[in-house]
């Protein structure tokens, strides 16, 4: 490819894509924090200005700030979005479809939408097109694609610089090289440099002649979308705890963002940190009865292979878990290679047998050949000095003393808050190396390198969340059987393939009991649903915060008798006595005494105790809120349980009214809310009400 070239203003950038590709522009934006926003704005705006111009957009996870609805968000959560949001510019497109004021010229796909943000936008839910994530790459071909916008990395080296396609390798990888198989049509690939982004190398690192267009100026950069950290409940943990009970020493691990995501991983270096209270714990939770053979028993041990990650998204729980010392099995780039060292036959130090090892499994042949002694250089089994000639025997002083070009993690793409961010600046250079953001098809898929891709992936756990599990097995986790979208099937349905593809894989699918929502409690567990993500057929382990229930090759029978065991005490005789209308239970059948406590005040008391000696904290990763924002968000959840309908508003407002005393509650959080010295009445009784608030969760 020719060099690129470099223009400082968006602006002027769009005039040189126009020129090269057209009026008829296909826009792929990475997923999430990867977009070149001000260009994608750019070329937006000129689109909404001529009308000659025909712009398709296919994004997804599009990042916004938090929409505030009210006064009292606005006083929260304002100060919070000038914070840690700073100078994020928004992208113009979503605003038109908030406004409803889209140009005919231009259209917006999204194959993932931001969790429950678009539920009740007409546009977005009739323009979403649903594709799992490793396909979005095909999709955009299909659609003609002829400009990507990408958020890059940079650094120079002797004055020469390089570049790093950063947080999101995923599609864009794969989306290179279709279209370099199958386009017959000028591309114009642009990338937007932004100094704050961590500069990745492996797969990520790419030369200036990937680009045809780079947006270089400092004056661009922007603060990264650094969404905060969710608090995680004790039902949390308690599910967390269970999925970690089923990860494997020397295996793989997948996980995702929220506080499930943080739980698992919370509970994972427990169990490597503090393994006796970790045990002690997992007892009180209750021994999994409904394990089944291929995982007979929990598993308690301190990680002495470790685990290596396979995740579509890298989060920062990953980097706790290097750190802890969990995640240090490092995997490498060859199948042989790799087979033999989980079998034993050969370590990452290097000995003398360690050449006539891999000559009898045929990795390299026996005598050297040129590209043989090239390879071994490669995997440090050579050092990279070695005088090594082919016809001879390598001497010991040629050999290198460890494996190299060790993997920890495979990734597709980042997001999280600021602070992982730095961690990620910050890394160690065999810690940066270690990581590898690649292409999505590599880490969802096992087809093309199936023999490698199941060598490294061996006992692999695919930890995924869902919002609903129906009793037959099915899962429910991007949509609402109205057919409206809450997010989008992503990369879950492949981990599930996957797991059931793999030797000794499991998939996981973590969810919690009960969502409560306008004050009624309803169970996420339900006897059927009008809409799934992933088929019944594929059914495996489900994990809520009352236990773990194996489902993999059971009758329609005992899967329904394994999920009530894991259901909420609260519903388990209704969803019964559905199953038994239905024929799928016998009339008889009666759930298990040790079953029938499942509620939140058993949780309570079994990690009551724990809490109180600093363990499981709101939040265990550390959170961009401050301390009195954490205790203002327990009001705020507070308030929002109390106001779900208009009666239940107007006893709160006569009940703060009374009883609302600004001088009782804390001065530091009414201060936060600018509402510690009111100016007017309103303001007064928004004292009030906040007060009354804050009063009442922190007696809770």
């Amino acid at each position: 490819m020719p060099d690129p070239q470099y223009i400082p203003e968006p602006e002027a950038c769009v005039d040189a894509v126009i020129k090269h590709v057209g009026k008829k522009i296909v826009l792929g934006l990475p997923l999430g924090l990867g977009k070149a926003n001000q260009f994608a704005n750019a070329l937006f705006n000129r689109a909404k200005s001529d009308p000659t111009i025909d712009l398709t957009i296919f994004a997804a996870l599009t990042l916004e700030r938090p929409r505030l609805k009210n006064e009292i968000e606005q006083r929260y959560f304002g100060p919070m979005n000038a914070r840690i949001f700073d100078d994020y510019p928004e992208l113009s497109y979503t605003q038109a479809l908030r406004q409803g004021t889209m140009p005919d010229n231009i259209k917006v796909h999204e194959f993932f939408l931001t969790p429950g943000n678009w539920m009740n936008n007409a546009q977005a839910q009739q323009d979403y097109i649903s594709v799992n994530y490793s396909h979005g790459a095909r999709t955009l071909v299909a659609l003609g694609v002829n400009v990507i916008g990408q958020l890059i990395a940079k650094r120079e080296d002797d004055k020469v610089a390089k570049y790093s396609l950063s947080c999101n390798t995923d599609v864009t990888l794969d989306i290179i090289k279709l279209l370099e198989e199958e386009a017959d049509w000028p591309i114009a690939m642009v990338g937007q440099v932004n100094t704050n982004l961590p500069f990745m190398t492996n797969d990520a690192e790419v030369g200036a002649d990937f680009f045809d267009f780079i947006i270089d100026n400092e004056a661009l950069d922007f603060k990264l979308f650094g969404p905060p950290k969710m608090p995680v409940s004790l039902a949390d943990y308690a599910a967390g705890f269970h999925a970690a009970s089923l990860v494997k020493d020397g295996g793989t691990l997948q996980i995702g963002i929220g506080s499930l995501g943080d739980a698992i991983a919370y509970a994972l270096i427990l169990r490597e940190k503090h393994n006796k209270t970790y045990g002690e714990l997992l007892n009180r939770l209750g021994d999994g009865t409904d394990l089944g053979p291929d995982i007979n028993t929990r598993e308690t041990s301190r990680f002495k292979a470790g685990l290596y990650g396979a995740s579509e998204m890298v989060v920062d729980g990953f980097l706790h878990l290097i750190d802890a010392g969990v995640l240090k099995r490092r995997v490498y780039p060859d199948a042989t290679l790799q087979t033999l060292l989980n079998e034993g036959k050969i370590t990452e130090a290097i000995t003398t047998k360690t050449l006539d090892v891999l000559q009898e499994a045929g990795a390299v042949s026996n005598p050297l050949r040129a590209h043989d002694i090239q390879k071994l250089k490669k995997w440090g089994v050579l050092h990279e000095n070695a005088k090594t000639q082919t016809s001879r025997k390598p001497a010991k002083k040629d050999l290198g003393t460890k494996l190299k070009g060790g993997i920890l993690l495979h990734g597709g793409f980042f997001l999280g808050p600021q602070s992982f961010y730095d961690q990620l600046k910050d890394l160690s250079p065999d810690k940066l190396n270690a990581i590898n953001m690649t292409a999505i098809s590599y880490v969802n898929e096992l087809y093309g390198d199936e023999e490698l891709k199941a060598a490294q992936r061996h006992d692999a756990r695919f930890i995924n969340t869902a919002m609903m599990i129906t009793l037959s097995g099915a899962v429910v986790s991007d949509g609402l059987e109205n057919g409206r979208v809450v997010s989008g099937v992503g990369g879950q349905y492949n981990f599930v393939a996957q797991a059931h593809a793999l030797n000794n894989a499991r998939s996981i699918i973590a969810v919690r009991a009960t969502r409560t929502k306008a004050g009624h409690t309803k169970s996420n567990i339900v006897w059927s649903y009008g809409h799934v993500t992933i088929p019944r057929h594929l059914r495996d382990i489900v994990v809520t915060e009352y236990g773990v229930a194996d489902l993999r090759g059971h009758s329609d029978r005992d899967v329904i008798a394994r999920l009530l065991n894991i259901t909420d005490s609260r519903f388990q005789e209704g969803l019964l006595n559905r199953a038994k209308s239905a024929g799928k239970i016998e009339q008889t059948y009666k759930i298990p005494k040790a079953h029938r406590t499942n509620t939140p005040e058993r949780l309570h008391a079994l990690f009551g105790p724990a809490q109180k000696q600093g363990l499981f904290a709101l939040f265990p990763f550390g959170t961009d809120l401050t301390d009195e924002e954490i205790r203002l968000g327990r009001a705020m959840r507070w308030l929002e349980a109390q106001t779900f309908s208009k009666p239940k508003m107007i006893k709160l407002a006569i009940s703060a009214l009374i009883g609302g005393n600004p001088k009782a509650a804390p001065q530091e959080l009414l201060k936060r809310m600018d509402l510690d010295a009111p100016k007017s009445l309103r303001e007064r009784l928004l004292a009030k009400l906040i007060a009354y608030a804050i009063n009442a969760a922190e007696v809770k």
